[in-house]
């Protein structure tokens, strides 16, 4: 592809996956809000992005010469210990969220009919 387009042409790759996960959200999602449910968990959103953000920092700045070396290392514990508090954080606070989002996210074969 790179032989006849330039570079930037290889996002357009991406252009039917986004029209199939479109085209799908407008079929199977619901088109009424449940009237029950929360409108958006901020302290979720928080500890799982800095979960995912400082495991993403901590796993750039390892080095791959000298691996284990850089994973005993100092500079590599305060991201390791800090993120393990983050993601036990989140999980106590979904721990305490509703369980029937997620059973109806993942019921989808009785929208299909």
């Amino acid at each position: 592809m790179l032989k006849f387009f330039s570079w930037n042409s290889l996002f357009l790759i991406n252009i039917p996956f986004v029209v199939i996960v479109i085209l799908g959200s407008i079929k199977l999602l619901p088109a009424k809000r449940n009237s029950d449910s929360k409108i958006i968990d901020w302290p979720g959103i928080i500890s799982l992005g800095l979960f995912l953000s400082g495991i993403t920092i901590a796993l750039n700045n390892l080095k791959t010469s000298g691996f284990w070396e850089a994973i005993l290392s100092t500079s590599f514990y305060p991201f390791l210990s800090s993120r393990i508090t983050c993601i036990l954080v989140f999980i106590i606070i979904e721990k305490g969220q509703n369980i029937r989002l997620w059973i109806q996210i993942f019921s989808i074969s009785n929208r299909l009919e």
